[in-house]
């Protein structure tokens, strides 16, 4: 096999480089930089002011006292979730005596059964009264009726 020629060398290195011409640092410390001064930000263009917060109560659909009477014959004590904000507290009475009359049933084995139906009965009936008896605007404004 035949190897390439070994590159020629020169007689002589190089000479090693000329020192520098300015003092070397004896330290890296440097001194403080200037302060800058404040300038408050100016935006590049003129801006638009904010949009307006939106109010308390955002534009909403009137509700529907047809729905509302449906929804208390079909669902009964649920139906107070269709105006939460107003009826919490019915609906809220109504889960704990829904609530306690499961477990009194359960505990008792049915006997319980005896008075919970009746008590059943009658919140679906306050429900339904409750719902229907409410004027249509208060539907037709709600929540702020």
């Amino acid at each position: 096999m035949d190897y390439p020629p070994p590159p020629p060398t020169s007689p002589r290195p190089d000479p090693p480089p000329a020192p520098p011409s300015y003092p070397l640092p004896t330290s890296n410390v440097q001194p403080p930089a200037q302060p800058v001064p404040y300038q408050p930000y100016q935006p590049a263009y003129p801006q638009t002011p904010p949009p307006p917060p939106p109010a308390l109560y955002a534009y909403r659909l009137p509700k529907s006292k047809t729905t509302a009477v449906l929804l208390a014959i079909f669902l009964g004590g649920i139906s107070w979730m269709y105006t939460y904000e107003k009826d919490a507290w019915k609906f809220w009475t109504w889960f704990a005596i829904t609530a306690v009359n499961l477990f009194l049933s359960l505990a008792t084995f049915g006997i319980w059964l005896f008075v919970a139906i009746p008590i059943g009965i009658g919140a679906w009936i306050w429900c339904i009264v409750d719902v229907a008896v409410k004027p249509q605007p208060f539907y037709d404004f709600y929540p702020a009726a």
